[in-house]
């Protein structure tokens, strides 16, 4: 069972994968039920425009990194450096 497992998770994985690669350093805009990009563009405006000149809605728009890229969100606080 353990193993049936892995292996679905390993083919979703390279669904995805293959899903974004076209769209490696672009915007893209998801659809509704989240599984096909129905906008993409090199700046989010460049997406919000396609979706509104084509009248569809995203569930979301997100910025595809490379894949062998680190992304390590950080928000600056004054607190974070009062023993500096």
């Amino acid at each position: 069972m353990k193993l049936q497992k892995n292996i679905n998770n390993k083919m979703m994985l390279e669904e995805k994968i293959s899903l974004l690669k076209p769209f490696i350093n672009k915007w893209v805009a998801f659809s509704e039920n989240k599984k096909e990009i129905i906008a993409s563009g090199k700046n989010i405006k460049d997406v919000e425009k396609k979706l509104e000149k084509d009248n569809r809605k995203a569930s979301f728009i997100q910025f595809i990194l490379p894949f062998d890229s680190h992304y390590s969100p950080y928000v600056y606080k004054k607190s974070n450096y009062a023993n500096i």
